[in-house]
């Protein structure tokens, strides 16, 4: 059993304890196999305090050493002989499993296997399939504790009827067969047996009586079985007709209305206990018009929220239960307006009352089916305003909250075990909101909505920008997509957290979400990667067994369970691959991605988490250190006495202990992940594909949609392409990942929502945060990327030749030109978005420099030209856009604090050396132009095929062409003088089969676009431009035109004369044409 299936069993032993202890005649329970080498041992004493005093036998020993074989009765839902009664001579056994872990006849074949008669419960017997609803799952497997119940529960009263209809839990939908429904009308519902009895008398009769709860609660007794549909039904005829017609009502209504109006003008936080009694007196008889005013109130003053919700503590379950339907009432009356127009916001109103809904779900126990049906209902209909609800119901009740602002520390956290996540990332929130989790939970089962509204959710974001129409404010229909996704990855979250592989079986399968349910990939693969990370690891269970059973002391070696592993996720994963693939194909824009990337790869990356790949062993430290400190706080703590010292020590090394196997597990984890990730990494990339096209395709369907989904995802993007490199897959180019991404950046600021552009800069901090790395240390670059095929570069000799190339290494020091190359292009792309103007343009670039630091900038003058810029923008928008001005103030503060860590350009990369090579590359351009002229005006020259030779400069430019030098220099003084980029370089991206990089700019200067020789200059870099080098110097440069005129010469002499003489006279012909247009435009020119 796995830790998480033995922590189960634990709880299931104490609620089994809490109901024999309660019961007037209790059962006599023996715990068997129970030693301290068992592990399930070790998680009860250490989970429950005190559980060696429950009143248990504890047996070391097994089964069939302390019982006779001919006394015991196995129980199992698999055996075909059905319990009729209890003898007090035998010995009722129940099996120790968690449901997780139930497998088919596994307890009969046991049983036979020792001869031990078994039985099973008389459910069908006694128990009738309540077929009105289609929901139910209609299982017989029930946990320890509930078959304990059922059977301690006919002890008590000899009535299978009684005792499995108080031990069947709802959800398996089977009904006592008195209360079956009948064959004529299988959909009449309790609630249509007397409607008119209930509606006239019962609940306005309470209306007229003294306050008192006994009788609120004497008539919650009668309903409280009804659905919540009948019950709001039955609210509303009270309310709206009785309440409107009866003339007592009325009077009673105006007395009440007015007492209320009383009572709260004078509620605050220091008289809840006084006027709180008074407002509990008053909902007692008459709820509704009590909780109109109240609502009213608390829309209004949401200081209201907190001493409201302690006051009902005071109130009775029908008073609550009125106050759940008061507020849906309020929540969908069209009449309230929930856009604030004139700041494109949700109204104050609504996040009043989302706030107050939160405080109460999360205190009190009450049906919130109602107000969860409403919500995906509101999904439904295609109206996401009152998401806000959902989302505080979400952090108040289970404590999985999702903020954009959060530390690395707890962002790492994230990708750590359950217990982690608790503590380091959710503050320990999670562990205590246990309780009401669980009944959220519970209540989703119930309705079988959670799936749905995460399906709803997906859906509903991606139709928000064309649902509010081109007329919404662009703030606001971002601000509603961001809701929308933070919504989705809570439901994900807690879904992950809570929910078991059986709990997850209604979901459906991942082809299903595709083409079905029109989910986008990236949310089903979200959804469907928690049930695929839970069938892997039981099939990997399965495996591991089968293995020890063969083997004598039941032991594995560490290769054959990193093997098993591999198989594991073979067999569950190719299922989902053969099922989805001709689903992803038959979409046109997912069907060029498979042409370029192959599918294994494509479900590998969207299958895994950061969980899979990274282990946060700096978090884990951190958390044992603070909990060792609590330790020494606990043993200075003179006020406590020694019992209680010691048992607060003992529960923080039970947590140290536990947070060190959470981490050695996710250890032998990650290592297992990583062998199937190196087997699986030569299959990948195909060769015959292009490898710009094979980056291109991996960021559109990969990267950029996965980057932006979570902040924790953001991360595993970056993590993953570091994997890729180091695991040298093969035609994979790291070098041309890393320039796609930081080139164009403008295009994808201006589409950003708020939390994208968060989410992109944290994948943009970890990237820099690897490049520079490498940056720094030479010794890191010549471990980690030297001889790595992802740092080859390709140089060809000819254009069109596929074999007459070479690849050479990346040198340090040319990769830190590289380095200062990005860093200025992102400066000067950063810059331009700032000087646009736009508000969505402006607000995003903050955002993402903010995010980069301090990795971003790291040159002293691109610094200094940002922070001149961001505080220009602050002091302009400081009275029309205060929030974009406090956004500046905030990274202008922040820049200040890290201007002792920038570097000097010279410190960042040798300037000298790269000079040098600039002078050389223009000595070779211009030493070609004049050869290409000479030929061209010369009829009978023999013509020199196309070369590369400046192509080696594209690379190491400072953004931009190195055959237009000028251009570079003015877009530095740019950034040194006046804080703005270059906005006339243009960028150029070539779809060459052996491309490294494809990123090259050409100035355009106006003075000498109108030239003939500067035209042809153009389409010669053009060409160019398809074959990089980061390392040529002027003698290889000349050597390789030799070689290139020399092959071109004796290409020549092989051809027949009269194709020759053909081919001559046609380029004599060109080269008149082209002299003839110069000497035109020159004397138009001087005319």
């Amino acid at each position: 059993m796995s830790e998480r299936e033995r922590s189960q069993l634990s709880d299931h032993l104490q609620r089994l304890y809490g109901s024999n202890k309660k019961s007037p005649s209790p059962l006599h329970v023996s715990l068997c196999n129970f030693s301290p080498q068992n592990p399930i041992y070790s998680t009860c004493t250490s989970k429950h305090h005190g559980f060696l005093n429950y009143v248990f036998d504890f047996h070391p020993l097994p089964l069939l050493k302390v019982f006779d074989v001919s006394q015991i009765v196995y129980l199992t839902p698999d055996s075909p002989n059905v319990l009729q009664s209890l003898d007090s001579d035998r010995v009722y056994v129940l099996g120790g499993l968690v449901d997780l872990s139930v497998r088919k006849n596994e307890t009969v074949e046991f049983a036979n296997s020792h001869a031990i008669e078994t039985a099973s419960l008389p459910i069908l017997k006694y128990m009738h399939k309540d077929t009105s609803q289609s929901r139910h799952s209609f299982k017989r497997i029930l946990s320890v504790n509930q078959v304990f119940d059922i059977l301690l529960k006919f002890h008590e009263t000899h009535c299978w009827t009684t005792a499995l209809s108080h031990g069947m839990p709802k959800r398996h939908g089977y009904l006592p067969i008195e209360a079956a429904p009948s064959q004529s009308s299988p959909n009449e519902s309790v609630a249509s047996l007397a409607p008119d009895r209930r509606r006239l008398c019962m609940l306005p009769a309470l209306s007229l009586l003294n306050a008192s709860c006994f009788y609120s609660e004497l008539l919650w007794n009668a309903i409280q079985y009804l659905p919540y549909q009948d019950r709001y039904h039955l609210y509303y005829l009270w309310k709206c007709q009785v309440y409107s017609t009866d003339p007592l009502l009325i009077l009673k209504k105006a007395e009440v209305t007015d007492r209320i109006k009383y009572l709260m003008k004078r509620l605050t936080k220091d008289t809840v206990k006084s006027i709180g009694r008074h407002i509990a007196k008053l909902a007692f008889s008459n709820p509704l018009v009590t909780f109109d005013h109240i609502i009213q109130q608390l829309q209004k003053y949401d200081n209201l929220n907190a001493p409201m919700a302690d006051v009902l503590k005071l109130f009775s379950q029908l008073s609550v239960d009125v106050m759940i339907y008061t507020l849906v009432e309020e929540l969908s009356n069209p009449a309230k307006d929930k856009i604030n127009q004139a700041t494109a916001s949700l109204s104050p109103w609504l996040n009043s009352l989302a706030v107050f809904i939160g405080l109460i779900c999360k205190k009190y126990v009450f049906d919130t089916s109602g107000l969860l049906q409403y919500i995906a209902n509101q999904l439904k209909a295609e109206r996401n305003f009152d998401l806000v609800i959902l989302k505080e119901l979400l952090s108040k009740m289970t404590g999985v909250t999702v903020f954009e602002d959060i530390t690395n520390d707890e962002l790492f956290a994230l990708g750590g075990g359950e217990l982690l996540k608790s503590e380091a990332a959710y503050q320990g929130q999670v562990r205590a909101c246990q309780k009401s989790s669980k009944r959220l939970k519970d209540t989703m089962v119930e309705l079988s909505i959670a799936f749905p509204i995460c399906m709803l959710l997906s859906n509903h974001r991606n139709s928000v920008v064309f649902k509010e129409g081109l007329e919404g404010h662009l703030k606001l229909i971002g601000s509603l997509y961001d809701q929308s996704q933070d919504c989705l990855v809570q439901m994900l979250e807690f879904l992950d957290l809570s929910h078991s592989l059986d709990e997850m079986a209604s979901l459906p399968s991942f082809d299903t979400l595709l083409a079905n349910y029109g989910l986008s990939p990236d949310a089903a693969f979200s959804l469907s990667r928690i049930k695929f990370q839970r069938q892997i690891n039981l099939k990997f269970e399965e495996m591991k067994q089968e293995e020890r059973a063969k083997t004598e002391d039941g032991k594995l070696a560490d290769r054959i369970v990193v093997k098993k592993y591999k198989e594991a996720v073979d067999a569950v994963m190719e299922t989902v691959m053969t099922s989805s693939l001709p689903v992803l194909q038959s979409d046109p824009c997912t069907s060029l991605l498979f042409d370029h990337v192959t599918p294994q790869f494509y479900f590998t990356f969207w299958s895994l988490s950061l969980y899979d790949i990274r282990v946060p062993i700096d978090v884990y430290d951190k958390e044992v250190t603070k909990l060792n400190a609590q330790k020494s706080q606990i043993d200075s703590n003179t006020t406590w006495s020694e019992g209680k010292r010691s048992k607060e020590k003992d529960k923080v090394s039970a947590m140290v202990d536990k947070l060190k196997e959470e981490q050695q597990r996710q250890l032998d984890h990650v290592t297992r992940v990583m062998f199937r990730l190196k087997s699986e990494s030569k299959h990948w990339f195909p060769q015959k594909t292009a490898k710009s096209e094979c980056i291109l395709r991996m960021q559109q369907f990969c990267l950029y949609q996965r980057c932006l989904f979570s902040a924790s995802d953001a991360v595993f993007c970056a993590l993953f392409i570091k994997i890729i490199h180091s695991l040298q897959a093969v035609n994979f180019s790291t070098i041309l990942c890393f320039d796609r991404v930081f080139s164009d950046l403008i295009y994808n600021v201006a589409s950003f929502t708020e939390n994208e552009a968060s989410r992109y800069g944290r994948f943009l901090y970890s990237m820099w945060e690897i490049i520079l790395k490498w940056h720094s240390d030479k010794a890191n670059y010549d471990k980690e990327c030297s001889n790595y095929p992802g740092f080859f570069m390709t140089i060809r000799k000819d254009v069109g030749s596929v074999a007459n190339k070479s690849e050479t290494i990346l040198e340090y020091e040319n990769f830190r030109h590289v380095c200062y190359k990005w860093q200025f292009k992102v400066a000067r792309d950063l810059i331009q978005c700032l000087e646009s103007g736009d508000y969505i343009q402006t607000r995003n670039t903050v955002i993402l420099l903010t995010r980069m630091l301090p990795f971003f900038p790291k040159v002293t003058h691109l610094a200094a030209a940002i922070e001149k810029r961001v505080d220009k923008v602050r002091l302009e928008e400081k009275d029309a856009r205060p929030d974009l001005s406090s956004l500046c103030m905030g990274y202008v503060v922040k820049m200040k604090t890290q201007k002792g860590k920038l570097l000097l350009e010279e410190q960042f990369h040798d300037k000298t050396d790269r000079a040098k090579k600039q002078e050389k590359m223009k000595q070779n351009e211009a030493t070609i132009k004049k050869e290409k002229e000479k030929a061209a005006t010369t009829p009978t020259a023999k013509t020199t095929p196309s070369t590369t030779a400046a192509a080696a400069s594209q690379l190491l430019s400072n953004g931009s062409s190195s055959s237009s030098s000028s251009a570079h220099n003015n877009s530095k003084r740019a950034l040194n003088e006046n804080g703005t980029g270059v906005t006339t370089a243009t960028t150029s991206s070539s779809s060459s089969s052996d491309k490294t990089i494809t990123t090259t700019t050409a100035a355009t200067d106006k003075s000498s676009s109108s030239t003939a020789s500067d035209s042809k200059k153009r389409k010669v870099d053009k060409e160019k431009s398809d074959d990089v080098s980061t390392k040529q110097d002027s003698k290889h440069l000349s050597a390789r035109a030799s070689s290139s005129r020399s092959v071109s010469r004796e290409k020549s002499t092989t051809e027949s004369p009269a194709r020759k003489r053909k081919h001559d006279e046609k380029k004599a012909a060109e080269a008149n044409e082209s002299a003839r247009k110069s000497k035109r435009k020159t004397t138009k020119e001087e005319a």
